[in-house]
């Protein structure tokens, strides 16, 4: 059997925390980043120009952050 002291189950407690607080980050950035993700894939397709399909998904990213702002 496992016995841990104080300090090891602190350790081991915000070694849990920390790898939350990660994958809710990674989340929250690419459920941010599918929208615009999307508009430029459909412009890449359509054109098939690789500068106006970035420069779609940099326009909607901005407009997303400015909307989520408010």
């Amino acid at each position: 059997m496992i016995v841990l002291d104080l300090y090891s189950l602190f350790v081991l407690i915000a070694a849990v925390l920390i790898g939350i607080l990660i994958i809710m980050l990674i989340l929250k950035i690419v459920t941010f980043l599918i929208p615009p993700a999307i508009i430029g894939a459909a412009v890449y397709f359509l054109t098939k120009d690789v500068k106006l399909a970035g420069l779609a998904f940099l326009a909607i990213a901005i407009l997303e952050t400015f909307t989520r702002s408010r």
